[in-house]
């Protein structure tokens, strides 16, 4: 009968380095300042450049039906989700849909949120 291969030496309990304060590092989103995410009234139509909404790649116009701040806040008050009505030149309702909308591009459309 063989002997079995020693085992390899573990180092102690304590001599293994102590596992970092995942509470202080962590990146967590910090909730929205109210003075920097606009509140947008119901029915504003807003003119969007190209760079100033995400997946789009066109300008776009849009006839604010809803501002989603309480998905926002993860955006870091840069942007927000806008629900509304998608218009064509004329001003028809082409259908529903949400745009991540850069905040900075609503400055001077609405005042600061007043929930």
């Amino acid at each position: 009968m063989t002997t079995p291969p020693a085992a390899p030496d573990l180092p102690a309990v304590s001599d293994l380095p102590t596992p970092p304060d995942l509470s202080t590092t962590r990146d967590l989103p910090t909730p929205p300042d109210p003075s920097t995410v606009p509140d947008l009234a119901s029915g504003t139509v807003l003119q969007l450049r190209q760079e100033d909404w995400r997946y789009g790649g066109h300008p776009l116009r849009l006839r604010v039906e809803q501002v989603r701040h309480d998905i926002s806040h993860y955006y870091r008050d840069e942007w927000i989700w806008i629900v509304g009505q998608r218009l064509d030149g004329d001003g028809l309702a082409q259908g529903r849909m949400e745009a991540l909308v850069r905040v900075a591009a609503l400055v001077g459309v609405a005042g600061p949120a007043t929930r």
